[in-house]
């Protein structure tokens, strides 16, 4: 019982670690960007951590620091020749338009690659859905990296202008792509714990049959199974409309909105699973 104690101890806490305090860090003016920027502290969570999360983890940071940088660059360049109108001005700005193009792509790079990563590492998930999302993520990565190519080569505001354009079908791509996965790894994670919650009530049941108690005890026990099947029941439910959702999005496209509204459906059965994980640490004890 002792270990079983210990797993559902371990189960808890990683599940609230996944659920908890969401620290939001805003990007300006490019939206893809800031999908990237809003949702990256949502995966960053030290459960199932492994080296390529903790290294992507970091490096995603640090890019995201120099973009920002190069962003104000950018801005400040593209103001001075609004104002002066020279050649050198245009230049400059030509130069912080190049910078800033290839930071973000760097950065959309290393996100799509540390979702991936994280919803590798999400148990939950169907495995089709889980390499649909991978094929989707990792072709819009060979985009951007095509993108990159093209902002090497291109050295004038014509170029620049026509490197801006090009992104446009890119950035819808990648919003859809990032918020169907995060989406996954959302209702996947929610998903492995109730899987795994089962478990743990199956093995306390039978453990709890190998065992002569008194009535009342017995009684007790029975109620306890009973809520806890309702909990069960309810979650499960929860899930399959989260799934509904999910499949009817595959259709309609996924989008901002639909990621807020997962999150908002996503409340209720959060609540029903931290009280069934309260019912099973009762449970142990009775």
């Amino acid at each position: 019982m002792m270990i079983k104690k210990a797993f559902l101890a371990i189960l808890i806490f990683s599940f609230f670690a996944f659920f908890g305090t969401v620290v939001l860090a805003q990007s300006e003016n490019l939206e893809a960007v800031s999908v990237a920027t809003e949702s990256g502290s949502e995966i960053f969570t030290k459960e199932r951590e492994t080296e390529r999360i903790r290294e992507l983890r970091t490096l995603y940071r640090d890019q995201v620091e120099v973009y920002r940088n190069s962003e104000k660059a950018f801005t400040i360049a593209k103001t001075n020749y609004q104002q002066v109108q020279t050649l050198s001005a245009l230049e400059e700005a030509v130069k912080a338009t190049q910078t800033v193009m290839m930071d973000r792509s760097r950065v959309l790079v290393t996100y799509l690659e540390l979702v991936d990563a994280v919803l590798t590492e999400t148990n939950g998930v169907e495995l089709d859905l889980k390499n649909q999302s991978h094929t989707e993520l990792f072709g819009l990565i060979n985009a951007i990296k095509i993108h990159q190519e093209n902002i090497v080569i291109s050295k004038d505001r014509q170029a620049m202008a026509f490197l801006a354009d090009e992104f446009e079908p890119i950035s819808v791509s990648y919003q859809s792509a990032v918020y169907k996965a995060l989406s996954l790894i959302r209702i996947g994670k929610i998903q492995e714990v109730h899987d795994k919650a089962q478990i743990i009530e199956t093995d306390i049941i039978a453990e709890h049959e190998s065992q002569q108690v008194s009535d009342a005890r017995t009684s007790k026990r029975e109620r306890a199974y009973e809520e806890i099947e309702r909990n069960f029941e309810e979650i499960t439910a929860g899930l399959v409309t989260l799934n509904e959702l999910f499949l009817f999005a595959r259709r309609e496209g996924f989008s901002r909105g639909f990621y807020e509204n997962i999150l908002e459906d996503l409340s209720p059965v959060f609540a029903q699973i931290s009280r069934s994980l309260d019912h099973l640490e009762e449970l142990i004890t009775l």
